[in-house]
């Protein structure tokens, strides 16, 4: 609770190694109302959104059952021991305390390991676009009880 309150905006995790390097990092937003990210990188795919005849872009209030992990990553010397895994069961246990059942992320379509980790975490893409000066494929899964 005290890193919560401190970030503001959003949790961090870090896996440390032996020597206390990070080998690994999760940063978690977990509401839409501090998290612009959710709104403009999943809402319309996942149906959350609608512009009216007039312009106005509303939000439907499912809006706030959604927790994106807006970064994760390995580092190299770290990869291939299921680092990235711990991170999404993590991910898992945060959503469950907030009570959160859709979670997204990000991953570049050239990372295929990536790709696949969140396939096997039960994640689906749902659009590939441009963010953080590339493409990124978007995933949301919609059910954090699942089993792994």
């Amino acid at each position: 609770p005290g890193l919560r309150n401190a970030l503001g905006t959003g949790w961090a995790v870090g896996l440390l190694d032996r020597e206390g390097a990070v080998a690994a990092f999760l940063y978690v937003i977990p509401h839409p109302e501090i998290c612009h990210n959710v709104l403009t990188d999943v809402a319309p795919e996942l149906g959350l959104q609608l512009v009216r005849e007039d312009g106005v872009t509303e939000y439907s209030e499912e809006v706030h059952d959604v927790m994106i992990a807006d970064c994760i990553l390995v580092g190299k010397a770290y990869r291939g021991y299921g680092l990235q895994q711990a991170l999404f069961y993590l991910t898992d246990c945060m959503a469950a305390e907030e009570g959160i059942s859709r979670l997204c992320g990000t991953a570049s379509p050239k990372n295929a390991h990536s790709i696949r980790n969140f396939e096997g975490a039960g994640y689906r893409c749902v659009a590939i676009k441009p963010k953080y000066r590339s493409e990124r494929c978007f995933f949301v899964r919609e059910d954090h009880a699942h089993e792994r």
